[in-house]
């Protein structure tokens, strides 16, 4: 059962929209390739963990906090009681 379906990122969508209408700079380029493949992983995650769905449990975009830090998963999988 999905509970939360995969969105891109605020900053994801701002660099699409302004693609094409802006040049980037080589800085602009390069996190806008970064930020666009972690998008595309994330994805094929989903798809992977999708095709097992009986064998396993996904949880997406935890926020983890503990001792004041805080840690964002992406996806965390459970597959025959392992976590990874």
């Amino acid at each position: 059962m999905l509970l939360k379906s995969r969105e891109k990122s605020f900053e994801l969508v701002q660099f699409e929209a302004l693609r094409g209408r802006i040049l980037f700079s080589e800085e602009q380029e390069r996190l806008y390739k970064y930020v666009t493949a972690g998008f595309m992983g994330e994805c094929l995650c989903d798809e992977m963990a999708e095709s097992m769905a009986e064998r396993v449990i996904q949880l997406r975009d935890l926020l983890l906090a503990s001792g004041g830090r805080t840690c964002q998963v992406d996806s965390l999988l459970v597959v025959d009681g392992k976590v990874y």
